[in-house]
């Protein structure tokens, strides 16, 4: 490409004159500027030209010394008048024929000559702006290369409106220079971060030094100006400033309109319409869901509700065939190596797969708003709507069998979020659904608690004062069931009860903390996965969700104690009976119906689930009990439609029996149990468990 030469004319502050050597020198265009000519020896335009190290020269006459003094650096590709205050002379007008352009502070041919802004400004207009013309013998007059609208605001001051058409008039200028030049755009990366780190300049001067102008919202604007990034505000790229305490920044057809614009399709709408091209967007959202970390405060929430943000990433990701789009600076790594390694150029498969990474964040945003706003203005409308953002998951080894494939996908608060693994071979599909079912199963515990589940029912456990005794009650219970099985305790282990733990098979142990020396025997077992719970990070759920032939099933999930009430229907209960019945509706909360649990001094002795009928249920909890079943307490998840469980009760010698009540057969079931001399509970709550 042909370096073009520019020679620059001059009055005054020279604004206009940095910023097109400036612009041009981030550029990658190959534009020179090798001369400056004043007619006004004591212009600040010539300090600037020193700083910048762009020779100069003072012409106070705008006729054949100026023609001369062009000429002096050879064949000129364009004049450029800057804030030059002379008309210039017809044979100066002729030498340079089509070559001369001049930038205008209004919309000619509105407020042509001098003071066109203060003009504008007083006369009540509700609108003024921005021209770049090309200069003839008639002031003003000539023909029109490009235009930028700028709105006046009422109480706005004479300063402040100048200082904007100034900065619109910074970024036209370049852009029209170069279109003119080279018959071609600009490409512009348009940039816009709620974080500013040093990462983002260096992914700025990247850009640059590919041949992008850097655009940006005013924040990231500021920013990267302050670390040496020559960044053009997006206002100064599309006239109008940012309003409504800020809320409308890039929302504006230029700017929408230079993203969305089909390269090939739209190019001659994009050309008539002057908008700026922006190839590649990078947009970090406001941080709503951090914020809602730190307050419930709406209002505060709402202000992080980022609408222009999210309007710019799909606007890119839409038109991804031309537009590169980011919205994860972990990106700006594999891009700037694509970029290095392929001269620049960004595959068509990395633009599709940044497009649809965009698509995800966009959507994962909108319902992080939803539910966040949701659970504070109406928490009880949430279920009509339920969306699921899953993302970046891990591959299992496999799913509940080796010939399933399967993966977890895990979000912020969740179980496995606060969880930590110490120690041991990854998690399988079955690790993870007994350890959540297990640790659910201890959380119901005030006392330090045990329960050992095995495929997602307990099968032993036990709650004491102290965790050594609630450890031996536990191996009082169905150890056989319980081999291999996943334990979890809700309180941190020491070192004498790891060496009790370390001498049986565990698949998993699931404990809020770990004393070092604990630790030390535990993890000489190989084979054992060590995790460890952060109970103040894990946030407890408020629904459950099942995947059910494509159907989904929704439920809230049950806090609730598992009684509404302990209701004598025979003799009343002891302070111990009671005890139990509550320990052993607290397990049997947590096994697969029908269910029914043996217990005694708050320990389990037997488990049935899973079965499809009650009383074979409470006939493999009582034979899994055996002889611990005597003088016990066997409690059911749903209630006995037949007096048959009561029966096999009495045959174990169990002393109560607590269900939840509502059958048709309710009175036989409690005259059997008189009859027998069992104590009957009704506790008015199923707890049913599929």
């Amino acid at each position: 490409m042909r370096e073009r030469k520019v020679v620059v004319l001059a009055s005054g502050n020279g604004s206009n004159f940095e910023a097109l050597v400036r612009r041009a020198r981030v550029s990658g265009y190959p534009i020179s500027f090798p001369l400056l000519i004043t007619d006004n020896p004591n212009a600040p335009v010539i300090e600037r030209a020193r700083r910048l190290g762009v020779p100069y020269r003072v012409v106070e006459d705008p006729g054949k010394p100026t023609v001369e003094a062009i000429k002096s650096v050879g064949r000129v590709d364009a004049v450029v008048l800057a804030g030059y205050m002379k008309i210039l002379p017809p044979e100066t007008v002729r030498e340079f024929q089509g070559r001369i352009l001049n930038i205008h502070p209004s919309l000619l041919p509105a407020f042509k000559g001098r003071d066109a802004i203060k003009r504008a400004w007083a006369s009540g207009v509700k609108f003024t702006g921005v021209t770049v013309h090309i200069v003839t013998e008639k002031v003003d007059s000539g023909p029109i290369l490009a235009q930028r609208v700028v709105p006046l605001f009422k109480e706005e001051s004479l300063e402040g409106l100048e200082q904007r058409i100034h900065a619109v008039e910074h970024a036209l200028y370049f852009d029209t220079l170069v279109k003119f030049l080279f018959k071609r755009r600009p490409r512009y990366a348009l940039l816009s971060s709620y974080e500013k780190s040093p990462r983002l300049v260096r992914f700025a001067h990247f850009l640059q030094e590919y041949g992008y102008s850097i655009a940006a919202t005013s924040g990231t604007a500021k920013y990267l100006s302050e670390h040496g990034v020559y960044a053009v505000d997006v206002s100064a790229l599309s006239g109008f400033p940012e309003v409504f305490g800020g809320r409308v920044k890039t929302l504006n057809p230029y700017i929408m309109g230079g993203i969305l614009f089909h390269r090939e399709y739209d190019k001659e709408m994009a050309e008539e319409l002057d908008v700026p091209q922006i190839d590649f967007v990078f947009v970090q959202l406001y941080p709503f869901k951090e914020t809602l970390k730190e307050t419930k405060n709406v209002g505060e929430l709402v202000d992080m509700i980022d609408i222009g943000g999210v309007a710019l990433i799909r606007a890119a990701a839409k038109n991804h065939e031309f537009v590169v789009v980011i919205t994860d600076p972990e990106d700006m790594v594999s891009l700037m190596l694509e970029m290095e390694e392929n001269e620049g150029r960004i595959s068509d498969e990395t633009r599709q797969k940044l497009a649809i990474k965009a698509f995800a964040r966009t959507a994962e945003y909108d319902v992080d708003i939803y539910e966040g706003l949701g659970g504070l203005l109406a928490p009880s409308l949430l279920y009509k709507n339920i969306f699921i953002h899953l993302k970046d998951p891990v591959e299992l080894r496999y799913g509940e069998n080796p010939h399933q494939e399967g993966w977890v996908y895990t979000n912020p608060g969740s179980f496995l979020a606060a969880t930590e693994q110490l120690h041991g071979p990854e998690l399988s599909y079955n690790n993870i659904l007994d350890a959540y079912s297990a640790w659910s199963t201890v959380q119901e515990f005030s006392d330090h608690a045990i329960a050992i589940v095995k495929h997602g029912s307990p099968a032993a456990g036990a709650e004491d004062e102290t965790p050594m005794r609630a450890y031996l009650k536990t191996l009082m219970g169905d150890m056989q069931a319980a081999y291999g099985g996943v334990i979890a305790l809700n309180f941190a282990v020491e070192e004498d009860l790891a060496r009790k733990l370390k001498e049986h098979f565990y698949e998993v142990i699931v404990a809020t903390d770990y004393s070092d020396d604990a630790l030390d025997i535990l993890m000489r077992k190989s084979r054992l996965r060590i995790l460890k719970i952060d109970i103040f990070k894990y946030r407890l759920p408020r629904l459950q969700m099942l995947m059910q032939g494509n159907d989904m099933l929704v439920q809230t999930l049950d806090y609730d104690p598992p009684y509404d009430v302990i209701e004598s229907k025979t003799e009343p209960l002891t302070e111990e009976e009671i005890a139990d019945v509550i320990f052993g509706l607290k397990m049997v909360k947590w096994a697969k119906s029908n269910a029914a649990v043996v217990v005694k001094n708050r320990t389990l002795f037997g488990t049935g689930s899973g079965l499809v009928d009650r009383v074979s249920a409470v006939k493999v909890a009582l034979e899994k009990a055996g002889d611990n079943a005597f003088k016990g307490v066997l409690v059911s998840d749903g209630f006995f439609p037949f007096p048959d469980s009561i029966e096999w009760a009495y045959r174990y010698g169990i002393n109560v029996v607590a269900e939840p009540g509502g059958s048709k057969r309710d009175e036989e079931v409690i005259a059997k149990a008189k009859e027998l001399g069992i104590k009957l509970v009704f506790t008015g709550k199923r707890l049913f468990r599929h």
